[in-house]
């Protein structure tokens, strides 16, 4: 089951957020990234494994 969130991100401002418990990655537009200043590296790519197993 998916679920909605509202926190406060680095003190900043309040952003919605989906939690999905079959996840183990926290993903976020690239506009409220910069909206927030994060810092982050875009070169990093993440090969992710589907339920049925294959490589995304």
């Amino acid at each position: 089951a998916l679920r909605s969130i509202v926190p406060l991100v680095n003190h900043q401002q309040e952003v919605e957020c989906i939690i999905d418990l079959g996840s183990q990655v926290i993903a976020m537009l690239e506009g409220i990234c910069n909206e927030l200043v994060l810092i982050y590296d875009p070169k990093i790519i993440l090969n992710m494994q589907l339920a049925n197993g294959k490589i995304n």
